[in-house]
């Protein structure tokens, strides 16, 4: 299996994502053998997803930045990341691609969601336990 998996969502639900402002959801997990990497995204069109492929190192900075950075602009200015911890060791986080206008609610969304994913209390957090928790902070 090729990553990152693009995550595979309903219409509706994709929607729901984009009128919060929310341009990505990014997954970062950990594997022992290759380190961080990028397991899910929502968007491969997006600046973040963009901005991680063309510069490989990029993924590596932002995990440098996630235990003391909650938040980071993209040199474009308009796109902001909100970096969320799931899990410190091994750094398995989440990553939302927002504008500041959105920022609050995207916030809320990336707490819920890793509340829920918290939850779930699983080693490894596979595509539909991801599609799940979106479901259901999204759609309650």
């Amino acid at each position: 299996m090729s990553f990152p998996m693009k995550l595979s969502i309903s219409r509706s639900l994709s929607k729901k994502i984009r009128n919060s402002g929310i341009y990505n959801i990014c997954f970062v997990d950990y594997d022992p053998d290759i380190g961080s990497y990028l397991k899910f995204v929502l968007n491969k069109r997006s600046t973040l997803y963009r901005q991680i492929e063309k510069v490989p190192d990029f993924l590596a900075d932002i995990l440098l930045l996630a235990k003391d950075t909650k938040e980071i602009v993209l040199k474009d200015g308009r796109s902001l990341i909100l970096i969320g911890l799931l899990t410190e060791t091994p750094p398995r986080l989440i990553l939302i691609e927002t504008i500041r206008a959105s920022r609050k609610d995207a916030f809320n969304i990336l707490n819920n969601l890793l509340e829920v994913l918290k939850n779930l209390r699983k080693e490894e957090i596979e595509h539909n336990d991801f599609i799940t928790a979106l479901i259901h902070v999204f759609e309650g």
